[in-house]
């Protein structure tokens, strides 16, 4: 996943691992971010994400929140555990509660999060914010 090169001379690129359990959406994110010049990887749950994630760290991580095995709450807990310096931000669903979802995986320490639907300015948007912080856990 991690490609130094890139992030290192174009300073805004970065390899990004994509966690969704919908196959279409999840292809389309990364399709998208690979257009923007960004390299990615992707799981379908959080359990497959954790296992990539400790052989090949991303640069960040843009997870769903509601997925099986493994949650995103889930997945971030454990790399605030593992890998406390590394970027998440949280995606949820067009729910009723999705603010309050979103809310608490802020609480546990994802950068940033995304309502679905967004529009691919917003997630470039969140991407840029989250590149240019310098460290975690993420700041209110």
């Amino acid at each position: 996943m991690r490609n130094p090169t890139a992030t290192q001379v174009h300073g805004t690129m970065a390899s990004i691992l994509v966690i969704d359990d919908e196959k279409a959406l999840r292809r389309a994110l990364a399709l998208m971010l690979e257009r923007a010049g960004h390299t990615t990887a992707q799981a379908a749950t959080g359990h497959e994400a954790i296992q990539m994630i400790r052989r090949n760290p991303p640069d960040i991580v843009l997870t769903d929140i509601f997925m099986p095995e493994q949650d995103g709450f889930e997945v971030i807990m454990v790399v605030r555990e593992e890998l406390p310096a590394l970027k998440i931000i949280a995606m949820s669903g067009a729910y009723p509660e999705a603010p309050l979802y979103l809310a608490v995986a802020r609480k546990l320490g994802a950068a940033a999060t995304l309502q679905k639907p967004f529009r691919p300015e917003q997630l470039k948007a969140t991407l840029t914010s989250v590149l240019e912080r310098k460290s975690e856990p993420a700041q209110e």
